[in-house]
C-alpha cells in the first residue's frame, strides 16, 4: 500500500510534464502555421503613389526579353514592368505555369480579390503597358513572361 502511494506523486508530475509538452507544441504548430500560410497576402497592394521610402525600378520587356534580366532591389522596392515588345507580356512569378516561387504569388488567385497582393499581371500587357508589384520579402524571385515561358528573369531582394 505505501509503495502506491509513493508512486502516485510521480504519476502525476508525468501526466502534468506530458500535457505541458503537448500543449508547447501545440503552440508551436499554431505559430509555424501561421507564419508560413501561403493564403495570406504576400504584401500590400502597390500605392498609386509610393512612400518616399519606397525606391522604384523599371525593367522593360522589348524583342531581347527582359532588361535589365536581373534586378538587385531592396526590400519595399517597387519593380515596374513596361512592355516596349509590339506583342504582350505577362510578367509573373516563376515557375510556369503555377506562379507560385514569390510567397503568396500563384495563378490560381488571377481573378479573385487576392489578384492585386501577387506577383502576377494576371493577364497579357499590350505595348506599352506596365505592371507594378512591391516586393515585401528578402529573397531571390525568378519571373517569366507566361506568354513566352522561356524568357526569364529574378529580381534579388536584400
Amino acid at each position: 500500500m505505501e509503495e502506491a502511494n509513493t508512486k502516485k506523486p510521480y504519476l502525476y508530475l508525468a501526466a502534468i510534464v506530458v500535457l505541458v509538452l503537448a500543449a508547447v507544441a501545440a503552440a508551436l504548430f499554431v505559430v509555424r502555421g501561421s507564419s508560413t500560410e501561403t493564403n495570406e497576402p504576400a504584401v500590400e497592394p502597390v500605392a498609386s503613389s509610393p512612400s518616399p521610402e519606397t525606391t522604384e525600378v523599371v525593367v522593360t520587356y522589348g524583342t531581347e526579353g527582359f532588361n535589365p534580366d536581373t534586378a538587385i532591389v531592396a526590400t519595399g522596392t517597387v519593380v515596374t514592368f513596361e512592355n516596349l515588345s509590339d506583342s504582350p507580356v505577362w510578367p509573373a512569378s516563376a515557375a510556369h505555369p503555377t506562379h507560385t516561387a514569390y510567397p503568396g504569388s500563384g495563378i490560381d488567385r488571377c481573378g479573385t480579390d487576392e489578384e492585386d497582393f501577387i506577383f502576377d499581371s494576371c493577364r497579357g500587357l499590350i505595348p506599352g503597358e506596365s505592371y507594378s508589384f512591391l516586393f515585401g520579402k528578402v529573397g531571390e524571385w525568378g519571373y517569366h513572361n507566361h506568354l513566352s515561358p522561356s524568357d526569364t528573369g529574378r529580381i534579388i531582394v536584400q
